[in-house]
């Protein structure tokens, strides 16, 4: 038997999953649960945002429109706080997951073509280091090259590391400023602090969502402090 050869006594382990055999299925039975809740969550929210937005595709525009009317302020000045809240959405949203997207296929393309390994899953890293303010898909693509250079193979770390300094950050340097800066306003360090805020409010979706609610928040006080024409 192979109990005897490894030392096992067999009559201590049944009595041991006897004595604990509801501690084991009360165990069991509490993850089942929270398992189950977490998916009928998941299925309930996928639910609610497919609803949202396709009343918002559907009515977005004629419920836009009305906003100004619930505000009180004149409708010159609620119509310039509707348009600053929508370049600064566009340019959060757009801007951040866009230049995300690119850098991330660019490293996980030069990955692929050095050899190497799990280079898809190191452009998904790169998508995700991307949209952190200072931090950017160097945390990357920067280990990457010092991993070539101990292996020996010299020229394609070189190739790396200019692929990543010339290529990668200049879509970083010459994108966000036009995508992001511009419209949102605001400044690296902010959207860092920004971002962080918005990952303890929000999770995962505050990396998005924390400058967005950041930068609307100043454009309102900004279009509020502006003063009135008369």
């Amino acid at each position: 038997m192979a109990t005897s050869h490894l030392g096992v006594n067999t009559t201590a382990v049944v009595a041991w999953v006897r004595q604990h055999a509801n501690e084991l299925a009360t165990l069991a039975a509490q993850y089942t649960v929270s398992i189950a809740a977490s998916v009928t969550g998941a299925v309930v929210s996928f639910v609610f945002i497919i609803f949202a937005m396709f009343l918002l595709f559907r009515d977005g525009d004629r419920m836009v429109a009305r906003i100004p009317d619930f505000l009180p302020f004149d409708r010159e000045r609620s119509e310039a706080m509707l348009l600053r809240i929508r370049d600064v959405i566009h340019g959060g949203v757009y801007g951040i997951v866009v230049i995300a997207i690119i850098q991330g296929a660019l490293c996980g393309a030069m990955f692929w073509a050095l050899g190497i390994p799990s280079a898809a899953l190191w452009g998904m890293v790169t998508v995700l280091t991307s949209v952190l303010p200072l931090v950017g898909g160097a945390v990357v693509w920067g280990p990457g090259a010092l991993y070539l250079f101990a292996i020996g193979h010299w020229w394609q770390a070189l190739v790396l590391a200019a692929w990543g300094a010339l290529v990668i950050s200049s879509v970083d340097n010459f994108l966000r400023p036009r995508l992001v800066g511009g419209k949102v306003g605001l400044s690296e360090l902010v959207m860092f602090f920004a971002v962080l805020g918005g990952l303890q409010a929000f999770g995962v979706l505050g990396i998005v969502l924390g400058p967005v609610v950041f930068a609307v928040a100043a454009s309102i006080l900004q279009v509020l402090s502006a003063p009135e024409r008369g």
